[in-house]
């Protein structure tokens, strides 16, 4: 089953429409003038993300369905640190965390929660520290930041031109080490004043990936492999500001426990969004 989820070009409107106050906008009136390129740059912007997946898996030839729902409210702060920048994303509440293992006490001290990343100025985010090691609520925010930001062309970003990134990452999901390597195709169209006068460009990607992993579920170990696909976009602002953007997921795999030599197939989808916080 599909999860539900507002039509992709309706998404796109609604975050055109909600480029919020953390970029400066020129005096009233005014349009700003469009710069040659895009890169990140010092900032502090408050966002609402919100995240819907649904899992399906067969079990004694039946299929089980876990749906779950992250609603929350974090801060970016970008700083200048050297020849690099620093961001920190602090979790300002967690409104809800819909999800059979997450505990109840883990949402209220989700509050106060921060994630510290070296970052490029082309969206490269290195690797994430600090949060709760013993959350799981934690690491789910954990990889929502991990998708925050696209990652750019070397030479910063420009109106109307495509590019492709690959990247090979490892990681830790709930016990799990989980290897994934995905190609990204980029396409950029051309600035355009929004209303409040600032320079927006939206960026259309197109993800393929695989991977493939192993770990202990409960007692039992178990490996699982798999291949999905993603179609995101995202809203910049000519100063440097991510203004939102939303990403729809799904993939398809399997997981072999291994001490009873069992197959169980998987499908998840899920849709991810984020906005600047009016």
């Amino acid at each position: 089953m599909r999860v539900r989820v507002i039509a992709f070009t309706t998404l796109v409107s609604a975050l055109a429409a909600c480029g919020g106050s953390s970029a400066n906008a020129p005096p009233a009136g005014a349009v700003a003038p469009a710069p040659n390129h895009f890169r990140f740059g010092p900032s502090v912007t408050s966002y609402e993300g919100v995240s819907h997946r649904v899992v399906e898996r067969s079990v004694d030839g039946r299929m089980q369905r876990d749906g779950f729902v992250l609603l929350y409210h974090l801060t970016a702060e970008i700083r200048d640190a050297d020849s690099t920048l620093m961001a920190s994303f602090i979790i300002d509440t967690v409104l809800d965390a819909t999800a059979q293992n997450i505990l109840p006490k883990e949402i209220g001290s989700a509050t106060g929660i921060r994630f510290n990343a070296s970052l490029s100025s082309t969206g490269v985010l290195g690797p994430l520290a600090g949060g709760d090691a013993t959350s799981i609520l934690s690491g789910q925010l954990a990889r929502q930041i991990e998708g925050f930001l696209p990652r750019l062309s070397q030479d910063g970003l420009r109106p109307n031109s495509t590019w492709m990134d690959t990247t090979e990452t490892t990681r830790d999901d709930a016990g799990a080490e989980i290897a994934v390597r995905a190609v990204t195709q980029y396409r950029s169209e051309d600035w355009r004043p929004d209303e409040a006068g600032r320079q927006v460009l939206t960026v259309y990607w197109d993800r393929t990936y695989e991977l493939h992993g192993s770990g202990d579920q409960f007692g039992q170990p178990f490996t699982i492999e798999g291949t999905g696909t993603v179609r995101g976009v995202s809203l910049l602002s000519g100063d440097g500001v991510l203004l939102g953007s939303m990403r729809e997921d799904e993939f398809t795999g399997q997981m072999l426990l291994v001490e009873f030599d069992e197959i169980r197939q998987i499908r998840q989808t899920q849709a991810d969004t984020i906005r600047v916080r009016q």
